[in-house]
């Protein structure tokens, strides 16, 4: 079942609509919130869903998603939309170009956003789905970009990164440096939002967590925004002492992990319009 923004237009059950609820006041350019018709197996599909997907080959990407009876993050709950889980487990080995990533475990879903220009505000909701192993380094949410570089534009991550504190989720600018953090919650929706200008090469982070109305956490701050990107959204899990980190290292066995995610969308944030 294909499905669009329109496809949101449904009546809402009467306990959703006595949530706080929100609509996005910015022009949309790419709307990757799950209305309630449809199914996971749709994601099966490459034409029935926005997202594309990076995934162990051979491997139904329904097998890794699932639909948990939660409250909606608050930008979904004026559509009826719903949160949508992602999972990795230890056959969650993928193939990049000629490399069997073996030192990493992931499933991500991706959205193909390589124009540059302007500004432009990328929009998620997270809260803590099966427990990760936060040893481990996460690569969350981030933009990878789509040109030769081998950097992201901006990363969330999780864990044990360089050492700090490992229940943070941090924000990491295109450098590799953090540039905000806070701490992981549990049974609690944290939103968060970057704003990117392009032509003056800023990064701005803004949050909030539960139903509470989005603010800026840090100033705008230099940023490299070039070559566009695709945005990843699900749980990429790094090896521990790792050599070739895409190759090698240490993974153990058993994995059952996930992080949910929701209010998954891009707009259009010319003169710093930003939805909160």
């Amino acid at each position: 079942m294909k499905y669009s923004s329109l496809t949101f237009l449904v009546l809402l059950p009467l306990q959703i609509l006595a949530q706080q609820a929100r609509s996005p006041i910015c022009p949309i350019v790419f709307d990757g919130r799950v209305p309630p018709i449809v199914e996971i197996t749709d994601f099966d599909i490459p034409t029935d869903t926005p997202y594309s997907s990076l995934r162990p080959p051979n491997i139904k990407w329904s097998s890794s998603l699932s639909f948990p009876r939660i409250l909606p993050s608050v930008f979904d709950r004026p559509y009826g939309g719903k949160a949508i889980e992602v999972s990795i487990t230890d056959q969650s080995i993928v193939q990049v170009g000629k490399v069997r990533q073996t030192g990493l475990r992931r499933s991500e879903l991706i959205v193909n956003d390589t124009k540059t220009g302007d500004q432009k505000a990328y929009h998620w909701s997270v809260r803590q789905g099966k427990q990760l192993d936060l040893n481990h380094e996460y690569a969350n949410v981030f933009l990878e970009k789509a040109g030769k570089s081998t950097t992201n534009t901006f990363v969330l991550t999780a864990g044990n990164w360089k050492g700090t504190k490992t229940d943070d989720f941090k924000v990491l600018n295109s450098e590799g440096r953090m540039i905000w953090q806070t701490q992981m919650l549990q049974n609690e929706w944290q939103n968060f939002a970057m704003l990117l200008d392009h032509d003056k090469d800023t990064i701005k982070v803004y949050y909030s967590r539960g139903d509470a109305v989005l603010a800026p956490v840090t100033k705008d701050l230099k940023n490299d925004n070039s070559e566009g990107g695709y945005l990843h959204i699900g749980v990429l899990k790094k090896s521990i002492a790792a050599k070739d980190p895409q190759r090698n290292g240490i993974q153990p066995n058993d994995i059952h992990e996930s992080q949910i995610y929701g209010g998954v969308f891009i707009e259009n944030a010319m003169k710093k319009c930003v939805s909160v």
